[in-house]
């Protein structure tokens, strides 16, 4: 049998009420604005899984937007890792890592990471299995 490997450097949890919204980071998707918002699945410093009916492809760069009852929402670069295949009505799972966190427009800010480190302080206790 072969032995199951994660290769996750982050533990997952969820974040009761959580939402994303996204957005493409060219210049037409980003006048465009971010979309509705899409229930949250989990969420680590890594990165977030969402459920939506896009379609996207790996490695696809995007911005997300955490919504987070009660909390400011967090912008945060990202890149598509995967994405499972639709259920019947259209909706699918979509995972995304989070963009290294450093200075400059390429980057997310170290504030950023912060804020997720508290929010895995607050929620870590609900992990995920996704």
């Amino acid at each position: 049998m072969a032995k199951i490997v994660n290769r996750r450097k982050c533990r997952r949890f969820e974040i009761p009420g959580g939402k994303v919204r996204y957005r493409g980071i060219r210049l037409l998707t980003l006048l465009k604005g971010f979309s509705k918002s899409h229930p949250m699945v989990s969420i680590s410093k890594g990165g977030v899984a969402f459920v939506c009916q896009e379609k996207f492809s790996k490695g696809q760069e995007i911005i997300t937007q955490l919504l987070v009852p009660n909390k400011t929402p967090l912008n945060l670069r990202a890149r598509v890792q995967w994405q499972d295949p639709s259920s019947g009505n259209g909706e699918r799972v979509v995972g995304v890592e989070f963009q290294s966190f450093g200075p400059g427009k390429d980057h997310n800010s170290y504030q950023a990471l912060e804020i997720l480190r508290k929010l895995d302080v607050q929620y870590g206790n609900s992990v995920s299995g996704i």
